[in-house]
């Protein structure tokens, strides 16, 4: 939609003649043509650059926010909604609520996109918070997943923080074993990275001395 690039004068507050505005009439005046401005500013499609179907979802949240969400309502759109902050925190809170199943769902979703989830600024929340969630089969299964990308997510601002997840999670041997194979010959490298010399106090702290 076009814009009046017109400057808009707007009146005085109408009073009685010979008297002088009070404070009062110019505030509510002044109030009266803010709102005016807001309501006719969130008419226009300001978000330029995304999906039709996430500007829809970001329409439809800001009058629906009593609205008990649920995994139909985000079936198709978990991978573009959790790299959109106000989709990703509402995904959070259907995942929150739905347990298990919720999370089992969300897996599925994203199983083939879980290397970009877990890089993303906003997507990396999710990915942590769907491994804490999942039966530990999908953990395992994740894990070796994001296997062959962890030295790439660990050296990422963002990545790192879901690096140390899988860590935290990663307790049996074969677990260990696929994360020390996918860092081998690395540790070095990542010990002088701002982002990468978590992931290794991460290992020390959660692996030990094995």
């Amino acid at each position: 939609q076009q814009h009046n690039s017109a400057v808009n004068y707007y009146p005085f507050p109408k009073v009685k003649p010979n008297k002088k505005p009070s404070e009062k009439d110019f505030s509510r005046q002044t109030r009266s043509i803010s709102e005016e401005n807001y309501r006719n500013y969130n008419e226009v499609d300001h978000s330029r650059g995304r999906s039709k179907s996430l500007n829809q979802h970001n329409r439809r949240s800001k009058n629906t926010s009593k609205k008990l969400w649920g995994i139909n309502d985000v079936k198709g759109k978990v991978l573009e909604m959790s790299c959109d902050q106000n989709g990703c925190r509402l995904l959070q809170q259907v995942l929150s609520d739905g347990g298990i199943a919720a999370a089992q769902f969300f897996f599925n979703e994203v199983r083939n996109d879980l290397c970009k989830l877990l890089i993303d600024p906003f997507g990396n929340y999710l990915f942590q918070m769907i491994l804490s969630k999942v039966k530990r089969r999908d953990q395992k299964e994740i894990v070796h997943i994001v296997g062959p990308n962890m030295y790439q997510a660990s050296i990422s601002l963002f990545g790192t923080r879901s690096i140390q997840k899988i860590i935290e999670i990663s307790i049996d041997s074969k677990e260990r074993s696929v994360i020390k194979s996918a860092l081998k010959g690395s540790i070095l490298n990542l010990s002088t990275n701002a982002n990468g010399n978590h992931v290794v106090q991460r290992i020390l702290q959660c692996f030990g001395s094995n």
